[in-house]
């Protein structure tokens, strides 16, 4: 079993790679970003989330190894153990594991990294219009959020509350750009 997963990673990372570096940078290209940019931050965020907020172990195991184990398989799931590893050290600490998979401006599994280039594709597409996007405008919102917070400011205030948001303005980044560019008259 794990020779077959191993094997359909390995596909997934050749299709990525012969999609970065022969596809033309046009509006295609633009519109197969976004998609996958807005997938990925709601991917993140549900990770960050699920952990949080529904697999929270019981007040005293906080900071136990269970709840160790389980941060570092959210890294783990996110393919950012090794930049954690890096940048951190392997001490799992929540703050920094909610640093890197939500704020991290040169991860790109980060939701942070992903906005960013939902904001570069959106701004590209709509440069192609002749009307100014409400979906640039809701996804430039959305990461000038994410770039004046802090992990510690957001796991105060509510680590689930703001992964809602994340998801929610996702939803709506994705509806906007379709009801503006996909959707048929």
């Amino acid at each position: 079993m794990f020779a077959f997963f191993a094997e359909l990673k390995d596909s997934f990372y050749r299709i990525a790679g012969i999609r970065q570096s022969t596809l033309p940078r046009d509006l295609a290209y633009d519109f197969m970003e976004l998609g996958m940019m807005l997938e990925r931050a709601e991917d993140v965020s549900r990770m960050l989330d699920a952990k949080y907020h529904f697999l929270l172990p019981r007040l005293e195991d906080v900071g136990g190894a269970i709840d160790l184990l389980q941060w570092t398989a959210v890294l783990r799931s996110a393919s950012g153990l090794a930049a954690y590893r890096k940048r951190f050290g392997s001490a799992i600490a929540v703050s920094n594991v909610v640093g890197i998979l939500l704020f991290d401006e040169t991860f790109p599994r980060s939701v942070r990294y992903s906005i960013e280039r939902i904001q570069t594709s959106l701004s590209r597409i709509a440069a192609s219009a002749t009307e100014k996007s409400p979906a640039v405008a809701a996804a430039g919102n959305l990461l000038e959020e994410i770039r004046t917070s802090q992990p510690a400011g957001i796991i105060n205030a509510g680590l689930h509350q703001f992964m809602l948001h994340i998801q929610d303005s996702c939803t709506e980044i994705s509806d906007r750009a379709f009801e503006e560019y996909l959707k048929a008259v």
